[in-house]
């Protein structure tokens, strides 16, 4: 009741002025809320990535290596490797699983899905051991097929200070 009796006893000019005030505080509250939610999906997908990283088959893609597989392995001659990987499915998934999984962070991260310092963090290691030790095959592959794992090489053999992180690349990336 003493609302009404303000609001008409208000002259319509300042009533159009306090909805007009209203309805910037409700946009600029709904503002914040977006970009809360956008920060959050942010942190969310980078965790899925990172989710799905330490569920990828590579770990165990060389535990998987026959012994006739691995002399073809340790010949490094790409054709008599590729010949070997072929005739062991299970293992030829798993190498060109852990092969496409790299592609797959490698665009991750060339997007912006997931942060360089969490991937520098993560996947150093194995990406650049990885990299050294199937070059002689992605090589080969890429032969056939030139786009084949790109975004992998790329990444893999970027100078050693893509790696490197200092204090204000943690804090801003």
């Amino acid at each position: 009741m003493i609302i009404y009796k303000i609001f008409i006893s208000l002259d319509y000019q300042v009533l159009i002025m306090y909805l007009e005030y209203v309805a910037i505080s409700l946009s600029l509250i709904a503002l914040v809320i977006s970009l809360l939610n956008y920060k959050n999906e942010h942190k969310k997908r980078t965790f899925e990535a990172i989710s799905a990283l330490l569920y990828s088959p590579y770990y165990k893609v060389r535990k998987q290596f026959t012994p006739a597989l691995e002399a073809a392995f340790n010949s490094n001659k790409p054709n008599v490797f590729s010949n070997a990987l072929e005739k062991d499915f299970k293992t030829y998934t798993a190498v060109t699983d852990m092969l496409n999984h790299h592609e797959l962070m490698a665009l991750l991260l060339k997007y912006g899905y997931i942060r360089k310092s969490i991937f520098v963090r993560l996947m150093k290691s194995s990406y650049v051991k990885n990299y050294k030790i199937f070059k002689f095959y992605i090589d080969y592959c890429q032969i056939e097929s030139p786009r084949t794992w790109i975004e992998f090489t790329e990444i893999a053999t970027k100078k050693e200070s893509f790696w490197k992180q200092n204090f204000i690349s943690r804090l801003w990336n």
